[in-house]
């Protein structure tokens, strides 16, 4: 029973390694396990493999989250220059350009972008 609960929390251990190492090789150094075990518990233990899998998901739903807010500032802050009259012609012009280059193609190749990202962690397809 106490190889079990050990072998419980190297797992625990690896799978909070992997959110925050790189490689599966810091990964499993962090856990103070070999690359080896590591290895097996990904392609052996489906139970493991699912939690990985599902960390991978939630993190790519938080960064697609994250470029989603970062990309909504960028353009509130081409919109305040578009719209400032103490701005040049030239710069509000160059503004009003970038929101349509982005109203145009933008949202087309940010949305392909996200789609991939969870397709390849999850499996999932939105097409």
């Amino acid at each position: 029973m106490a190889k079990t609960k050990a072998v419980d929390l190297k797992r625990a251990a690896a799978l909070e390694a992997l959110q925050t190492e790189n490689t599966f090789t810091a990964a499993a150094a962090k856990a103070g396990i070999s690359r080896r075990t590591l290895y097996g518990y990904l392609y052996s233990d489906s139970e493991f493999a699912f939690a990985y899998r599902e960390q991978l998901r939630l993190r790519s739903i938080a960064r697609a989250e994250q470029a989603t807010n970062e990309r909504e500032a960028a353009l509130q802050a081409i919109r305040d220059i578009m719209n400032d009259d103490e701005q040049p012609a030239a710069v509000r012009l160059k503004a009003a350009e970038k929101l349509l280059e982005y109203a145009e193609s933008g949202c087309a190749t940010e949305f392909k972008w996200a789609g991939d990202a969870v397709d390849k962690h999850t499996g999932w397809s939105f097409e």
